[in-house]
């Protein structure tokens, strides 16, 4: 009895707190990790963003790939040359922030022997 008592004070407490430093709480968030092979072409993963979108892309081996953040099918956000990692996000406030909707991040593994791999938070 106790140790339940003290769970839901603990959940309590680490609620209240994300909410007064304005963090999302875990029911609200939402990602997606997915990898993406050499010659696949472009491979995005795409969720819904009422106000936040983080995109990460990674590559394990090789010489690395081209990454983007994209709404509605154009690019926000990217990485320009071949990297080993990008990382971009947007949320009201930022210029390149489109308002709520799909928010997709991309990446294309331009023939590097290993996977890339591209993950997308949204809230």
């Amino acid at each position: 009895m106790k140790t339940t008592t003290a769970r839901r004070a603990t959940a309590a407490v680490a609620a209240s707190a994300a909410a007064v430093i304005g963090l999302p709480s875990a029911a609200s968030a939402a990602s997606t990790v997915v990898p993406v092979g050499p010659a696949y072409g472009l491979q995005c993963v795409t969720q819904y963003a009422s106000s936040f979108v983080r995109g990460e892309g990674w590559i394990v081996t090789g010489s690395g790939a081209n990454f983007q953040l994209r709404y509605a099918g154009v690019q926000i956000a990217g990485s320009g040359a071949q990297v080993a990692s990008f990382a971009a996000e947007t949320r009201p406030g930022f210029p390149n922030w489109r308002g709520p909707g799909y928010y997709s991040f991309c990446a294309r593994n331009n023939g590097s022997n290993g996977s890339a791999f591209i993950s997308i938070d949204t809230w």
